[in-house]
This record gives structure tokens, C-alpha cells and sequence, in this order.
């Protein structure tokens, strides 16, 4: 008798533990439904922003071909922003002084 009620013992804690393993998959499969859920909506208002950009931006159109193209003058990733940005404040400052030189030599 007490072999059975250890075999009993064994099946009924391998079911809890399998029903415990069945409430975790069933939490992450909600998580992830939810993620899925988010993400589509998520897709859908990019979809509906790019739409808008479109309408509002014709330039888009004729430039797409150029988005994400190595070396076109869409190409971010190639680009350093902050290289830009001290070589235009170089030039202008430049063009300010060659500006005042003029102005100068006009006086």
C-alpha cells in the first residue's frame, strides 16, 4: 500500500508541476500576443504617419529611390552630423570674413 501511495504521491507532483509549467506558457503566449498587438498598431500608425508624409512632402516620391542608398545624399549611416555641422560653421565663418574684408577694402 505504502508503494502506491508513493507512486500516487510522484504522479500527483509531476502533474502539478506540469500544471504549473502549462500557466507559464500560457502567461508568455499573452505576453507575446500582447506584443504582437502592440506591434501591429504600432505598424499601422507608421503606415498612416509615412502616408501623411507623403501627401504632404511630393518631394518624397521623386527622392525615394535615393533613401537608404550608399553615397546618395540620403545615406544617414555614412554621415557624421557633428563632422557637418563644424565644417559648415568653418565655411561660414569664412564667408563672414571674406565678407568683411570687402566691406573693408571698399571704405
Amino acid at each position: 500500500m505504502k508503494e502506491y501511495d508513493t507512486q500516487v504521491s510522484s504522479i500527483v507532483k509531476e502533474q502539478l508541476k506540469r500544471l504549473h509549467k502549462i500557466t507559464e506558457i500560457k502567461l508568455e503566449q499573452k505576453k507575446l500576443e500582447n506584443e504582437l498587438k502592440r506591434m501591429e498598431m504600432e505598424h499601422k500608425d507608421c503606415s498612416t504617419r509615412v502616408e501623411k508624409l507623403l501627401e504632404k512632402h511630393a518631394w518624397i516620391v521623386t527622392e525615394n529611390q535615393l533613401f537608404g542608398r550608399r553615397g546618395a545624399d540620403y545615406d544617414f549611416e555614412s554621415r557624421d552630423p557633428h563632422r557637418a555641422r563644424t565644417e559648415l560653421e568653418k565655411q561660414s565663418n569664412q564667408v563672414w570674413r571674406k565678407g568683411e574684408q570687402e566691406s573693408y577694402g571698399d571704405v
